[in-house]
């Protein structure tokens, strides 16, 4: 028989004990330049936990199509949850379609994929970069839930 002891530590008897944290931010940098027909993308990569490093190897920028990356920080295990999500949805269109996604339309689904978590968000500050179908160099930025814009730099990160 087992029992679990809860301490009331305030006043007006609410539990102040230990508290559910799904997120766990692994921290990193990342960002996206555009110019008139490319673009340049860097992370850096260091993952780390508090004031422990864990890794000086992790890499946050992602290789989606010929034309188009994903650079990614915060929590490591959403970023690479997101990442298989986007390469199982490209692989799709791929085999539909018989061509890569367009890079707008890349922007596109994954604002669909981080609004389709909008309750219990993936935990990454995403920068979209690529050449658009026209050949003009472009960044997107994200917020957690799918906001967007295009951009002509973009960072995101700690």
């Amino acid at each position: 028989k087992s029992s679990v002891a809860l301490s009331f530590d305030d006043d007006a008897g609410c539990h102040t004990g230990m508290s559910f944290q799904p997120y766990e931010h692994n921290g990193g940098v990342v960002l996206g330049v555009a110019g008139k027909d490319f673009v340049v993308v860097a992370g850096d990569t260091r993952m780390s936990r508090g004031y422990s490093i864990m890794t000086r190897r992790y890499r946050k920028v992602f290789r989606l199509t010929s034309k188009c990356v994903l650079a990614t920080s915060g929590m490591q295990a959403d970023a690479q949850q997101l990442q298989k999500v986007l390469e199982t949805r490209l692989i799709m269109y791929e085999h539909d379609h018989g061509h890569e996604m367009p890079t707008t339309a890349i922007a596109q689904l994954l604002s669909n994929t981080l609004y389709y978590r909008r309750f219990f968000p993936y935990y990454t500050f995403n920068v979209l970069s690529g050449v658009d179908e026209d050949g003009v160099g472009g960044c997107w930025a994200y917020d957690a839930i799918g906001s967007f814009e295009r951009v002509t730099y973009s960072s995101r990160g700690t």
